[in-house]
């Protein structure tokens, strides 16, 4: 079943980039209402000189026709003048709609991309200051100096830190204790 038009609307979020497409289907109604006013001007002046010719032809008789192709062609021409008026005030303005509506996503997808990075940013100095502490607790941890200083315990030791290490990572004490680690 197709969408309804009221569904269409609540689909279509208030984005600029929404913005746009709307604001291109705007832009390409009015392209193609004014490209079709065009060509029924253009027919209407080629009407209008048809008639004035026939008016020629019919000689006297034919006067008064040429008086309201005469007519026809100035209103041809107002028409003209109309169109142009048209696409350059409103098909103008559309354009610039595109270009703002272009404008503030590109605006919001660069603010989008900075907050990303800041989160990055963010998450790499933390980790790294984490990873500073974790080597600080090491180096001031008695049992690794003592491991340092007496072989006997360097096992001891190691076991220590290997423990913390793998604790760090998410692996239970109990899969060390069962695999001779502890």
């Amino acid at each position: 079943m197709l969408p309804t038009a009221a569904e269409k609307q609540q689909q279509l979020a208030a984005t600029p980039r929404s913005m746009r497409i709307v604001t291109d289907g705007i832009g390409k109604g009015l392209d193609g209402f004014s490209a079709e006013n065009t060509n029924i001007v253009k027919q209407i002046k080629i009407l209008a000189i048809n008639a004035l010719i026939e008016a020629a032809r019919a000689g006297e008789m034919g006067k008064g026709f040429a008086v309201v192709a005469n007519e026809v062609q100035r209103l041809a021409q107002v028409a003209t003048e109309t169109a142009s008026k048209f696409e350059s005030n409103v098909l103008g303005r559309i354009g610039l709609s595109r270009t703002m509506a272009d404008s503030l996503v590109n605006e919001m997808e660069g603010m989008r991309l900075t907050d990303l990075a800041q989160t990055l940013v963010q998450l790499i100095v933390r980790n790294l200051f984490e990873r500073t502490a974790d080597v600080r607790w090491w180096a001031t941890d008695p049992a690794l100096w003592q491991a340092l200083r007496n072989p006997d315990t360097e096992r001891q030791a190691l076991a220590e830190i290997f423990i913390i290490n793998i604790s760090c990572a998410g692996i239970p004490q109990r899969f060390l204790f069962d695999n001779g680690f502890i």
